[in-house]
């Protein structure tokens, strides 16, 4: 699956207008400025990261929608290119997309004191991302 990622990251950047994009604005006002993509082998999972500048912690329920609903509108845009070019992302063995806003550039896996990340785990189905709400190691 190693090569095959290889194969696969460079053939996504191609296709992505998400992550191939200089900002996305979000349903919810503020650009997001697209950091690479990170293809997780450990949880076949394709990361989609954001920096959103002046990104606060949700403090509340709409809040917490709301940015569920970026993130969601996130994966189903990166999900649809990715099909339009490459077909099913699971033939090759990847069935998530994790989606992270954060803001400010945080090296993946590490922790920055401070630093606000908000993500959400979907699962690809065959009628998109679907909200995977199981426990994930993250």
């Amino acid at each position: 699956m190693r090569a095959l990622s290889l194969i696969l990251a460079a053939s996504f950047a191609l296709l992505a207008p998400v992550a191939g994009a200089e900002r996305l604005t979000l349903l919810s006002g503020p650009q997001a400025r697209p950091l690479p993509v990170i293809w997780d082998e450990e949880f076949s999972a394709i990361r989609l990261r954001f920096v959103v500048e002046g990104l606060e912690a949700a403090s509340d329920l709409e809040e917490m929608e709301r940015a569920f609903e970026d993130m969601a509108r996130i994966c189903e845009m990166q999900l649809a290119a990715y099909r339009a070019g490459e077909g099913d992302p699971r033939a090759e063995g990847w069935d998530s997309i994790v989606v992270t806003l954060m803001d400010r550039d945080v090296t993946f896996g590490m922790v920055e004191t401070g630093a606000v990340q908000i993500f959400e785990w979907f699962r690809i189905a065959d009628t998109g991302c679907m909200a995977d709400w199981d426990d994930h190691a993250d």
